[in-house]
């Protein structure tokens, strides 16, 4: 197992023993991921500039690019996963599954690049406020009148996602 996957595997058990908090446990997770890619990362893919990191997931780090048609969003995976060919296939598999679904509550994939062993997906880029601002412990409760109809929009979204045959994880 690489030293990376260790010190993942080891952050991720700390956590279930209650060690840390989640918080804790994405902070340090994204903290490790940055300096494990520190270099890695490209400045561009495909037709495409990287612009900025902008989110971080468990499988990659999501970039704002820019490309002919204006910005988009680029989830490139993590290099670590690169080196190894059963999740390069995983990821391209959720890239093309991306690719078929147009609905307005899901970002819609739209390339899938590969240059070597880097692999990434192109997705269109949606601005606004990351989930963590607006729920959680350090906004407090939110009112049911602003969750109902946000909550409703999701369920449409998992609802055409299962019924073209995606089921979400």
């Amino acid at each position: 197992m690489s030293d990376m996957l260790e010190k993942l595997r080891k952050l991720k058990q700390a956590h279930e023993e209650g060690l840390i908090t989640l918080e804790e446990h994405d902070q340090q997770k994204h903290s490790l991921l940055n300096q494990e890619e520190a270099g890695l990362h490209p400045k561009k893919i495909g037709a495409y500039q990287i612009m900025e990191p902008i989110g971080l997931g468990g499988m990659g780090t999501v970039y704002r690019a820019r490309g002919h048609s204006g910005e988009v969003a680029i989830k490139l995976l993590h290099h670590q996963y690169a080196q190894q060919e059963r999740f390069k296939e995983r990821f391209k598999q959720e890239a093309h599954m991306a690719m078929q679904l147009e609905h307005p509550g899901i970002v819609r994939g739209l390339e899938l690049l590969t240059e070597g062993e880097r692999v990434a997906l192109v997705m269109e880029l949606v601005d606004g406020r990351p989930l963590h601002q607006m729920l959680g412990p350090s906004v407090g409760p939110v009112p049911w009148e602003q969750v109902h109809p946000l909550f409703l929009q999701l369920l449409k979204a998992v609802q055409y996602a299962h019924e073209m045959g995606v089921i979400h994880r």
